[in-house]
């Protein structure tokens, strides 16, 4: 009787494991994207970061991509001495935050900036 509701159970199992598979794999030349579908995983944008600083710079500067578990850095630099950072950062496609840090003489400001085509920020210490 065990032997027999063993069996079953297989054949129960290999029935379900069927059921569960897919359909019909599809043929990958027959998928179609939209026309201006963006297969790109970054991009490039601009950077102008104006730091007002007390006195004369340098001071770090630090870009984050924004994770709500936890940030990303993905660049860092120095502003010349009248406090400008520019430049170009490359942005993970799926980011839509950039966190930009500054420090100055041990203080330190953040601000979270779209990441749009463009990132440009003042920061005022």
């Amino acid at each position: 009787m065990n032997k027999m509701k063993s069996i079953v159970m297989f054949l129960l199992v290999i029935l379900a494991g069927m059921a569960l598979a897919p359909a019909e794999a599809k043929d990958i030349n027959r998928i179609r994207a939209p026309k201006k579908f963006d297969y790109s995983t970054q991009r490039t944008v601009p950077v102008n970061i104006q730091a007002a600083l007390p006195g004369p710079g340098p001071a770090a500067v630090s870009l984050l991509a924004y994770y709500p578990d936890a940030p990303r850095l993905l660049q860092t630099g120095l502003t010349d001495a009248a406090g400008l950072y520019t430049g170009d950062l490359t942005v993970p496609a799926a980011v839509r935050t950039i966190i930009v840090s500054v420090r100055y003489e041990g203080h330190v400001k953040e601000s979270k900036v779209a990441a749009k085509k463009r990132i440009s920020k003042r920061i005022r210490f």
